[in-house]
C-alpha cells in the first residue's frame, strides 16, 4: 500500500500553497496598476472634453465679447441636457436660445458681424459628454458676473474635483474648484 501512494502523480499541499502565494503576489502588483491606468484614462477623457469646451468658449468670446455668464454654476452634458438642451452653456454654444437672457440668439449680431444663433457645437454632441469618473454626473461650468473668467470642473471618486480655468489649461486636482 505504501508504493501505491508513492507513485501517485499530483500536487502536494505545499506546492498548491506556493502557487496561491505567487498568484496573490502578482495580483497585488497588477490590481493597483490597473486602477491607476483606469484613473489616467478617465483623466485623459476629461482633459480632452474640457479642452474642447474651453476652445469653444474662446471662439464664443471672440464673437460675443464675453464668455457665457453662469454665476451660480451649472452642470452640462448627457444627464443635464438630454433629451432637451437645458443648461445655459449648452444653449449658448449650440445656438438654440431664442430670446434673452441668452446672448447667442437670432436677430443679434456678433462682434464679427454674423447673425446670432451660431452653432459652435452640435446639440447631439453635448449630450454625449459626461463625467468619466461617474457617468451619472456631468461636467460643471461657472463664470463670473461679467463673463470674463470661468472654471470647468468635474467631481472625481476621492471626493475632490479636477478643474481648469481660463488661465490654467492643465487639469488640477483640488478639494474644490476656484470660484471665478
Amino acid at each position: 500500500m505504501g508504493k501505491k501512494f508513492k507513485n501517485r502523480k499530483g500536487f502536494t499541499l505545499f506546492e498548491l500553497v506556493i502557487v496561491i502565494v505567487i498568484i496573490l503576489i502578482l495580483a497585488s502588483i497588477a490590481i493597483p496598476n490597473y486602477l491607476h491606468l483606469k484613473y489616467r484614462a478617465n483623466e485623459a477623457r476629461a482633459y480632452q472634453d474640457l479642452a474642447f469646451i474651453a476652445y469653444l468658449l474662446e471662439i464664443y468670446k471672440i464673437d460675443w465679447g464675453a464668455y457665457p455668464v453662469v454665476v451660480g454654476g451649472e452642470y452640462f452634458g448627457k444627464n443635464t441636457d438630454s433629451p432637451t438642451i437645458n443648461s445655459v452653456l449648452a444653449i449658448e454654444i449650440t445656438g438654440t436660445g431664442i430670446a434673452p437672457p441668452y446672448v447667442n440668439i437670432p436677430g443679434k449680431k456678433t462682434l464679427t458681424g454674423h447673425d446670432g444663433g451660431v452653432q459652435y457645437f452640435e446639440a447631439s454632441r453635448i449630450v454625449s459628454l459626461y463625467n468619466p469618473f461617474n457617468p451619472s454626473l456631468d461636467y460643471h461650468y461657472q463664470s463670473d458676473s461679467t463673463g470674463s473668467e470661468w472654471v470647468l470642473y468635474l467631481s472625481i471618486s476621492n471626493g475632490k474635483v479636477l478643474y481648469r480655468t481660463v488661465t490654467i489649461t492643465n487639469l488640477v486636482e483640488a478639494p474644490e474648484p476656484p470660484i471665478p
